[in-house]
């Protein structure tokens, strides 16, 4: 969200100064819902920040026309075509004489956001510096972890079987925790 003690155009400039970022992404414009949603959701799976439609890579303001409907527009693609759906913000800022449509993408705290794409078909992406990517199959777990969704102490060890637990640590656990021998559980 843009901050309310600085104005939005200083805002504005400010972030464009600094360039693109992993937070950070400017866009000439946007005609297509799934173009705005890569954008937002590889922000959303990092640390949230700002699209700034209305300008160039190289940071010079080239303005945006915004058709009317434009607010309602990108609350719906937030909604629709992001999974789950994401609460999006926007303000038009009038910068050196013209218009920038400043998108602020929080924060994704239900990760992996994607872009839905046809029938059961959704694709993650993430911040590589400047560059939105699709995210490898590794980042999409870690996405996971960080959601909270997948704890690798509770995941399966991969080609581990039961003679590989320490019987004598169960059992000490049993008896410290819970009370109980294991030979208790054991027997009917």
């Amino acid at each position: 969200m843009l901050e309310s003690i600085i104005s939005p155009m200083n805002q504005i400039l400010t972030l464009i100064s600094a360039g693109e970022s992993e937070t950070v992404e400017f866009k000439r414009e946007i005609e297509r819902a799934e173009r705005l949603a890569r954008e937002v959701v590889a922000l959303a799976n990092g640390r949230g920040g700002h699209v700034l439609v209305g300008v160039d890579d190289d940071g010079t303001v080239c303005g945006v026309s915004l058709r009317p409907g434009y607010e309602a527009w990108v609350m719906q693609v937030g909604a629709e075509t992001i999974q789950p759906p994401l609460m999006l913000e926007c303000q038009a800022v009038q910068v050196e004489d013209k218009t920038v449509l400043a998108i602020s993408v929080p924060l994704g705290p239900f990760k992996p956001y994607t872009v839905k794409g046809g029938q059961h078909k959704s694709t993650a992406y993430v911040r590589h510096g400047s560059i939105s990517t699709i995210a490898s199959v590794e980042e999409i777990g870690r996405l996971y972890q960080e959601s909270g969704q997948v704890r690798f102490d509770q995941s399966p060890v991969f080609g581990s079987t039961p003679d590989d637990l320490s019987k004598e640590l169960i059992a000490a656990y049993l008896r410290r925790v819970r009370g109980v021998e294991l030979a208790d559980l054991a027997s009917p």
